[in-house]
């Protein structure tokens, strides 16, 4: 039997700048070891991370009329030194702060607005979309989007 490895596959990239999205999947990723620099010792060390994956759909269709996504990986903590922690405050999600058992799958279905910008890696010789930051809705924004088009990787 031939096991054949596929091409990598090719995304559309959404544009730059700011645009509306909804939050379609938290998917929680295996653990992974760190390696980290002590900063009072120098010397190194090794920690676990939680990480996860926020999956957000955006209001910018792609050429194939489905919308086109986007995702940021954070880890799992409650420390306020954590990415989570700040992404989940610029996004004025009060009730993660509020309450120590909340569940961060009752924000699938949540609106925000990304700020999307681009990344050229020149070892990959590709350009990726990345969330640099997010803001939720306006008061003036009305049209509030669902997820419609997102298939689970």
């Amino acid at each position: 039997m031939a096991i054949v490895v596929p091409e990598s596959r090719s995304y559309e990239l959404p544009e730059e700048g700011q645009q509306q999205a909804v939050l379609a999947q938290v998917e929680v990723l295996p653990d992974e070891e760190v390696e980290f620099k002590n900063e009072k010792t120098g010397e190194m060390k090794t920690r676990t991370v939680h990480p996860c994956y926020f999956h957000f759909e955006l209001s910018q269709e792609g050429k194939d009329g489905k919308r086109l996504t986007a995702r940021i990986k954070l880890n799992l903590s409650r420390s306020d030194q954590s990415n989570l922690w700040q992404f989940l405050q610029d996004w004025k999600v009060k009730e993660f702060f509020e309450d120590p058992t909340f569940d961060l799958e009752t924000l699938v279905g949540r609106n925000a607005n990304l700020t999307i910008s681009h990344t050229f890696v020149q070892a990959k010789n590709k350009t990726y979309a990345n969330i640099k930051a997010i803001l939720p809705l306006s008061a003036k924004q009305k049209d509030v989007l669902k997820v419609r088009d997102f298939v689970p990787f």
